[in-house]
């Protein structure tokens, strides 16, 4: 694997593919902020194939997979013949289920396996009023950002969430972008969420077991719409089986629709053969 080391190598690397195919397809939407944080980290490789280059991510112990490739053909060939590390691997592939099933296919056919599947949801954004503050509710702070990632770690999938890094959480915060509750010291509620001129979108939204049912998801909630009163609309991604989590956000006014982002993972053991 090559250590990409700055945005013009894995611009170039990037569009190596691009360039002699139209119907190239890819699941690396990142933009240049984000990937640039990668590249400072030392966290992004690339490998390239005949037909498919493969980008991955060092996330905590596992890695994330990405492909630019020519045709579903070229990506299984990739993926098969790839040096990858001894680590588990993950790929998020989104778009509608009929577009996704051939690359799909591909991940499954090089040993990749269905993990979960997340749906997007989406409202129009609130009325203009003036936000009245929600008791409880606060900016987290930069300092705030090791609580806040250990928070995350004790109650979500790793693999299935994109957990941010503390560098990522403390940067949000410092944006005014990181909505926090707590319980003596220590998180028992956290909410962070972006907004880029008409768009916002709900990136965590998570209550700990024992702040359930008092109200916090509530308040959170309603200090961030309070936020978002400028947008005109508001999206969320939300694992397809948790009917109650989806019926939360139906209560807030958020609808399903055609998108959906199919997570696969192929595990260390698998990796060896």
């Amino acid at each position: 694997m090559q250590l990409l080391s700055d945005w013009e190598q894995f611009r170039h690397s990037f569009h190596r593919i691009k360039r002699n195919n139209s119907g190239y397809s890819t699941n690396l939407y990142a933009g240049k902020e984000q990937v640039e944080s990668w590249l400072a980290h030392g966290q992004l490789f690339c490998l390239s194939g005949h037909g498919a280059d493969l980008f991955l991510r060092r996330d905590r112990d596992f890695h994330h997979v990405f492909h630019v490739a020519a045709s579903s053909a070229a990506l299984t060939s990739a993926l098969k013949g790839a040096p990858l590390p001894p680590t588990a691997l993950t790929v998020d592939l989104v778009g509608t289920p009929d577009a996704l099933a051939p690359w799909i296919g591909a991940y499954r056919m090089a040993g990749y396996a269905a993990h979960t599947t997340l749906c997007r949801m989406s409202k129009s954004g609130p009325a203009s009023v003036a936000p009245v503050p929600e008791e409880g509710v606060e900016q987290a702070g930069p300092e705030d950002a090791a609580a806040i990632v250990a928070f995350f770690e004790r109650l979500l999938d790793r693999h299935a969430e994109q957990l941010p890094s503390i560098d990522e959480v403390a940067y949000e915060a410092r944006q005014g972008r990181v909505l926090l509750v707590r319980r003596g010291n220590a998180p028992c509620g956290v909410l962070i969420f972006a907004l880029k001129g008409k768009s916002a979108q709900l990136r965590y939204w998570h209550v700990d077991e024992q702040a359930r049912g008092q109200g916090t998801g509530s308040r959170l909630m309603r200090q961030f719409l309070a936020h978002c009163r400028g947008a005109a609309r508001i999206v969320l991604w939300v694992k397809a089986n948790n009917t109650a989590s989806l019926s939360i956000y139906r209560y807030y006014g958020f609808e399903t629709d055609t998108l959906v982002d199919e997570i696969m993972i192929k595990t260390p053991i698998e990796n060896h053969e």
